[in-house]
């Protein structure tokens, strides 16, 4: 996170750059822009490429240059966004420590901590999109405790253009090296690393109103680093740069209100109804699943919704202590298969254990007889044994759990033997894959909005540590159950961090 090793603004004492160093690097960010630009026409290049991840948004090349004379490999992702070019522009403007900082928040989770050395290229009135500026960050792998930390002194260069008659914008980075700002491994543990030419291009798509985004990452991170780490660690850059769109939808809802300011009810006018005094605990448990002694069918029509899967973690964990009953731990066995790498002495059982991957459950799984449960794997789709399905647990034998099914529908009622069987995360971003032998399942006392769709319940827990992120949450929120709002129960918005719910709507869905 920035500021974690709460660096001050100045703590490279350097000096101001004379104009000879000024010329220098104006020179060098020109060069740098261009050949990113170069760079980001892809056919016809002079990259072979290999395609290293195809998501339905996102794609990401892994390039190696023609005639090469360092060791970069060149990665590179596509996307097309929603969004203006201008807006685009002004979202990544970060001129300051403090914006910078803020900037790294907001796009690079891998970034530690961002020092703005120096502006060597101001803005200008008639190029307000143009800006040459050196700064300084730290960085983290995605594999943090595997691969070292490395810091960067880089030159970033932004410069407006047109190209094919079309608006377009690119910002590039380039190491450098200053006197003041020497090598870090003492003082830090890290390791310099090199940028050659690393950056993105926006451009005007031909569809009006989006863009096309090209993000390179030409680097040597320097160190005995195993090429899978390399490449993991330029997909976690890539995928977090990409949230670009995200945030430019953001922007504009954030600034564009479908009532005009004079109409909008000024918070401290709203009335308090909807803030609930229960506090997040026993309870808040207790006024959604009351005492538990209604019997296990009453289960089938509550549940506590959230934005995100932590928070869904961490209600079922404290729902089932609160619920009555011995609780059994089933620990799962995780493995890496011989072939998946070539040294699996690297991840210990320890390590595999940690692992907490949505598709996959816990390695300690706790149950007790009667709680709620969802099935993580489709087993007997024919007998609504599938992905999704919520279950009650009824018994416990030497290799299988004795289940009944309580999603809505023809199967409601209907009784299974659940065996351990072997699984593997559908989606991870660890260089590896890994099996976890046990039952999939999870507990479904809670669950994220997202989930929830479709679903019509009596009663509704609504826990919001975190601010809803997607168009329809809260639609889906308050629309849940059989009797409207009188049967959602909040848990209190102050005391959990958030005192009022921004409705987030995609304005693009009514043009």
């Amino acid at each position: 996170m920035p500021g974690q090793f709460a660096m001050p603004p100045d703590y490279f004492q350097c000096p101001p750059l004379s104009q000879r160093e000024i010329d220098e690097f104006v020179e060098m960010g020109s060069q740098s822009t261009h050949a990113l630009i170069m760079k980001a026409k892809l056919q016809g290049g002079t990259y072979d490429w290999k395609l290293l991840k195809d998501d339905s948004e996102l794609k990401i090349y892994k390039g190696h240059s023609h005639g090469s004379t360092n060791d970069a490999v060149l990665h590179c992702g596509v996307m097309e966004v929603i969004g203006e070019l201008d807006e685009c522009m002004e979202l990544h403007h970060a001129d300051t420590t403090e914006a910078a900082r803020a900037y790294a928040l907001r796009f690079g989770h891998a970034y530690v901590d961002v020092l703005n050395l120096h502006t060597v290229l101001p803005r200008h009135p008639d190029r307000p999109n143009d800006c040459i500026q050196i700064k300084w960050f730290l960085s983290k792998s995605p594999l943090d405790g595997l691969i070292i930390k490395r810091d960067f002194l880089m030159l970033e260069s932004d410069l407006e253009f047109q190209v094919g008659g079309k608006r377009a914008w690119v910002r590039s980075y380039r190491s450098i090296d200053l006197a003041a700002v020497p090598d870090m491994r003492k003082e830090l543990g890290c390791i310099r690393g090199s940028m050659y030419d690393m950056g993105f291009v926006a451009v005007e798509s031909d569809r009006p109103g989006y863009l096309v985004v090209t993000y390179l990452a030409d680097m040597d991170i320097k160190g005995i680093v195993p090429s899978w780490a390399n490449d993991q660690t330029m997909k976690f850059w890539l995928r977090s740069m990409f949230q670009i769109d995200r945030f430019l939808r953001e922007n504009r809802l954030s600034r564009t209100p479908f009532l005009k300011r004079e109409q909008l009810c000024p918070l401290h006018k709203l009335t308090p109804t909807l803030f609930s005094h229960i506090k997040f605990g026993d309870d808040f448990v207790r006024a959604v699943y009351g005492d538990f002694s209604d019997g296990p069918a009453s289960l089938t029509t509550k549940t506590i919704l959230t934005p995100l899967n932590e928070n869904v973690l961490r209600v079922n964990n404290m729902v089932l202590d609160a619920f009555p009953g011995d609780e059994m731990v089933f620990r799962s066995a995780d493995v890496i298969p011989p072939k998946e790498v070539e040294n699996a002495s690297l991840y210990p059982t320890e390590f595999l254990n940690t692992i907490d991957e949505a598709s996959i459950p816990l390695h300690a799984l706790r149950l007790k007889i009667g709680c709620t449960v969802k099935l993580l794997r489709n087993l007997k789709t024919t007998r609504r044994l599938c992905k999704g399905t919520r279950l009650r647990v009824d018994g416990f034998l030497p290799t299988m759990l004795q289940v009944t099914i309580i999603s809505q529908g023809a199967f409601f009622g209907e009784k299974h033997l659940l065996p351990r069987i072997a699984l593997y995360p559908s989606e991870t971003r660890l260089p590896f894959c890994f099996k976890r032998l046990l039952f999939p399942l999870r507990l479904a006392f809670a669950m994220t909005i997202n989930k929830a769709q479709g679903q019509t319940l009596d009663t509704v827990g609504f826990y919001m540590p975190n601010q809803l992120f997607a168009h329809g949450q809260l639609y889906v929120t308050l629309s849940r159950t059989r009797t409207g709002l009188a049967g959602i129960i909040f848990c209190n918005a102050r005391q959990v961090g958030c005192a009022s719910v921004t409705n987030v709507v995609y304005s693009e869905i009514f043009q």
